[in-house]
């Protein structure tokens, strides 16, 4: 397996994780893997069906939407975000400047991200 395509998947786990601590949720990150990273299904057309099945086994309501990034509201975050290329991101906060977005592949941790 290409090892870009499972460090977009192990980013995805990342930001579950990061999710359910906010929410107070015990997250094991290493039961998730062993549950979820199979190499067949962290191909990118299985990923985000895994992912969708990660967050579902952790009691979040899950599901793949394309929306602008201006139109999400505080109520609805934390979201998990994905890239166009590949890896998955954290966005926690929304204002009218941007979204505060925690990049999980990043040494830089979050960042403000216009919504331009």
């Amino acid at each position: 397996m290409d090892d870009n395509k499972y460090h977009h998947f192990e980013s995805g786990l990342v930001c579950l994780a990061l999710a359910g601590r906010l929410h107070k949720r015990a997250v094991n990150i290493d039961e998730l893997r062993r549950n979820f990273a199979d190499p067949k299904l962290c191909e990118p057309k299985f990923a985000d069906i895994q992912m969708i099945r990660a967050a579902k086994s952790l009691g979040f309501k899950a599901k793949f939407r394309t929306t602008p990034v201006s139109s999400l509201s505080n109520k609805t975050l934390p979201v998990i975000a994905k890239h166009i290329d590949g890896h998955f991101a954290l966005i926690v906060s929304s204002s009218d400047k941007g979204v505060l977005m925690q990049n999980v592949t990043s040494k830089q941790g979050a960042s403000l991200v216009s919504h331009e």
